[in-house]
């Protein structure tokens, strides 16, 4: 969940967030604050924050001191262990890491889709795009972010709606489903 639909739109805005602070834009009207946030948002997700960027690399699930990060990671691993179980809402990280060229290559290979038609925006890889953000997500260690900009993905929530999308597909699809799996082996194997 993002609030920034609300922040960026009036008829997307959520009762319980706090827009107060779009003043701070100096702009007169909401709906100029709202587009000058749209805009500064927007002009950031192309751009390197020097400042995020190693901050992004040091963990997968917080942002913070080393510490805190640290903590986070560890419960979530405890977490993980006494659940024993993998998928839902979150992805938890592989024990073997995997590298987005080895899923690409993998999954290019079964669906016989050129690996540089996975990197283009658009819909020309089809299914096998699904797929490698699914995989992508759950062997390598990029964030859904990472993982969007080399799928070719224009937004930061188009790998997330490309994973629902395939659990869709998978349960009505026994062969598909069975396809992923395989992959999924393959690259857990090593």
């Amino acid at each position: 969940w993002s609030s920034y639909g609300g922040y960026a739109a009036e008829e997307k805005a959520e009762e319980m967030v706090d827009y107060r602070w779009l003043t701070l834009t100096g702009r007169k009207t909401m709906r100029g604050r709202r587009k000058a946030y749209e805009r500064y948002v927007e002009g950031m997700i192309g751009g390197e924050d020097e400042v995020l960027k190693p901050a992004l690399k040091a963990s997968r699930y917080a942002v913070g001191e080393g510490e805190f990060c640290k903590e986070i990671e560890d419960g979530l691993e405890e977490a993980r262990l006494r659940k024993g179980c993998f998928g839902g809402d979150v992805i938890w990280p592989a024990t073997r890491e995997v590298g987005i060229e080895e899923v690409m290559s993998l999954v290019a290979a079964e669906f016989q889709v050129d690996n540089e038609r996975l990197s283009k925006h658009g819909r020309c890889a089809g299914i096998a795009k699904k797929v490698a953000a699914e995989l992508c997500c759950v062997f390598t260690k990029q964030s859904q972010r990472q993982i969007g900009l080399h799928l070719g993905y224009k937004s930061n929530d188009g790998v997330g709606k490309q994973r629902a999308r395939l659990r869709e597909l998978t349960a009505d699809d026994l062969t598909l489903s069975r396809r992923v799996a395989k992959l999924r082996k393959k690259l857990a194997s090593g």
